[in-house]
């Protein structure tokens, strides 16, 4: 079954930003650099080593679609690699457009996989997505992908609506409900251990930036009693970025013949620990990244190095989190991390750090990996550590910066200096902490 018309999407997007000043960013130029036969060659060898080794296994139903990141340090022999994971994607990841047709149409398929676990006989969706996307099509897709799969199985005629219309009466049968945050938490209520929207019960939430902003409903998803399916649930370990990096030293026995080593962290519930962390991290490693807890596009992290600036640097990220989310959003627990030696790539002439995200998603009782997308940061990297130099986010800085985007080819390889070996590793590493994580290694409970 088909869900992803590429061409149409671009389509899509042309009409929205000429017609209705609804600007989209399109993924195209990125996607388009994937090679989408390599990448399923390497797919085929992470599967194969599944097949001995099954650590992508799911033990239950609290993970769909996501993403982890990744910096390499090159050794003397490819062998020698060095793979350290930065942070896992718990909730439901974006950016799935830069992946080939065959990868982003698997990342709907992981989606949908939440409604075959739902076990209403006429399930209700809720999509939730920033107010101002600048990929909204992709959630578009998704509604129209759980309105398709909702007719075909005979489980309700699959209307979809707007946040706004279904509040005001206008689609009251509407089975799929889409909205920006703004439009859709009005709305958003708890009645025992179900999540409900305009009074009716919500089987499947899409957007864990909606379940983290209703404080009734992310305390609920704690406890594991919560009826609505979340895409993903697992949001509430993964935003605490120390929880990835306990998950990898509580799995390292499998994740060390893999290559990948662990993160040395410090958890901050407050300013005064956070403070105490910094120059514990700064006198034990000299260096230190601050992390905030569930941020995204790099929003608060920044590099520590100056144990005079502790403070300053702690403003700075702080005020820099409640700029894209808010005074009310908390950024704590923070985590201090091990600033990771990562080997920079020669682009555009000058050294630049880069990371390697790759995308994971849901099939049956496991995790697979779907593709990846190369990072390269912003400035080049010259000795000294900045945010511009070591922040490798392709939105955070003015819109989506699709340039620095690279796909999965020979050329991203021979530029990078890496091998296919080097990306099976990272796709099955992806695979195993993702499943792993949602089985419940790293949980803070």
């Amino acid at each position: 079954m088909k869900y992803v018309d590429p061409e149409a999407v671009e389509n899509l997007i042309r009409v929205a930003g000429t017609y209705f000043g609804n600007r989209q960013i399109s993924l195209s130029d990125i996607r388009h650099r994937q090679d989408a036969e390599l990448n399923h060659s390497l797919y085929r060898e992470a599967m194969e080593f599944f097949k001995s080794y099954p650590l992508n296994k799911l033990k239950g139903q609290s993970f769909y679609a996501g993403s982890v990141d990744f910096m390499v340090k090159k050794g003397d022999q490819p062998k020698d690699n060095s793979y350290y994971i930065l942070e896992t994607n718990g909730g439901s990841s974006r950016g799935f457009a830069v992946l080939p047709d065959e990868g982003w149409e698997a990342s709907v398929v992981g989606y949908l996989e939440a409604l075959s676990d739902c076990g209403d006989d006429r399930p209700f969706v809720l999509i939730g997505h920033p107010s101002s996307d600048l990929i909204l099509y992709e959630k578009m897709i998704l509604a129209e992908s759980y309105s398709k799969m909702l007719k075909d199985t005979g489980r309700g005629k699959g209307e979809i609506a707007s946040a706004s219309d279904f509040l005001s009466g206008i689609t009251p049968d509407a089975q799929v409900v889409i909205g920006g945050y703004d439009k859709v938490l009005p709305g958003l209520s708890l009645s025992g251990a179900r999540a409900r929207f305009g009074g009716k019960s919500i089987s499947v939430m899409v957007g864990d930036g909606v379940a983290r902003r209703h404080p009734a409903i992310a305390r609920h998803l704690l406890t594991g009693s919560l009826e609505t399916k979340i895409v993903n649930e697992t949001f509430h370990v993964s935003d605490d970025k120390s929880a990835t990096y306990r998950a990898v030293q509580e799995f390292a026995e499998a994740l060390q013949p893999l290559g990948v080593e662990p993160i040395r962290c410090w958890t901050a519930r407050d300013r005064s620990e956070l403070q105490n962390a910094c120059r514990d991290g700064l006198a034990a490693l000299g260096q230190v990244v601050i992390k905030p807890h569930g941020g995204s596009g790099g929003s608060g992290i920044d590099v520590v190095n100056d144990m005079n600036a502790v403070g300053r640097k702690i403003d700075d990220s702080i005020e820099h989190y409640h700029e894209k989310f808010g005074k009310d959003r908390n950024p704590y627990p923070y985590t201090v991390s091990q600033l990771v030696e990562a080997t920079p790539a020669v682009w555009e002439g000058e050294q630049h750090k880069f990371d390697v995200r790759v995308y994971v998603g849901k099939k049956a009782d496991a995790v697979q990996p779907l593709g990846a997308l190369v990072r390269i940061a912003v400035e080049p990297f010259t000795g000294s550590y900045t945010k511009r130099t070591f922040v490798v986010n392709l939105s955070g800085y003015g819109g989506v910066d699709t340039h620095r985007g690279l796909g999965v080819s020979n050329e991203t390889f021979e530029l990078l200096g890496l091998t296919e070996g080097d990306f099976v590793k990272m796709y099955v590493a992806a695979s195993t902490i993702t499943a792993q994580i949602a089985n419940g290694h790293g949980d803070t409970g």
